[in-house]
């Protein structure tokens, strides 16, 4: 029997997801939360998270701008071998 539930992202697939979106340049929470697809109290929650695992830094002038750290952009390296690695067991990661 085929399990019919959608298959829910964990918590490492969306930090991904968020580091990608960043990846492009400095952007606003709206874009983050169109592209990785979270809703804004949960978005905020990770992104407070991220910030003290210093994926990335949050500049509260008026603009607003989330930016990826050097540890972000190492976080996105090592996520997507684990996703490759994974693909060839079939497991997701």
């Amino acid at each position: 029997m085929v399990d019919a539930r959608p298959s829910h992202r964990t918590k490492c697939r969306i930090f991904a997801d968020i580091l990608r979106s960043l990846n492009d340049g400095n952007v606003r929470v709206t874009h983050i939360i169109h592209d990785a697809n979270v809703p804004y109290e949960r978005l905020m929650q990770y992104l407070d998270q991220m910030k003290r695992n210093g994926l990335i830094t949050l500049d509260q002038g008026s603009e607003g701008e989330i930016r990826i750290t050097e540890k972000g952009m190492r976080y996105l390296t090592e996520f997507k071998i684990m996703e490759e690695f994974g693909s060839i067991f079939g497991v997701d990661v």
